[in-house]
């Protein structure tokens, strides 16, 4: 089976719909930015838990961090 029908009725080829997939790319700023989230909510479940103490001063500088490498992703992505 090479086609299926849309809602519409119309026939899109398969093979079609998996090469307009694949021509998209990779954003990089918003791969960067989830993976930062992830380690930042990693970080702060370690604090609630008691695995380390971490104060004010240690998370603001944490969170600079996420934001520069975000910036910093975003800067250095071609926007083709």
């Amino acid at each position: 089976m090479s086609a299926r029908t849309h809602d519409g009725g119309e026939q899109v080829d398969l093979a079609e719909s998996r090469r307009a997939g694949a021509e998209r790319r990779l954003d990089v700023p918003s791969l960067v930015a989830g993976l930062g989230l992830i380690v930042f909510g990693a970080v702060l479940l370690a604090d609630a838990l008691g695995a380390i103490d971490l104060s004010f001063a240690a998370l603001a500088p944490l969170a600079c961090l996420l934001v520069g490498d975000v910036l910093l992703a975003m800067g250095l992505t071609r926007r083709d």
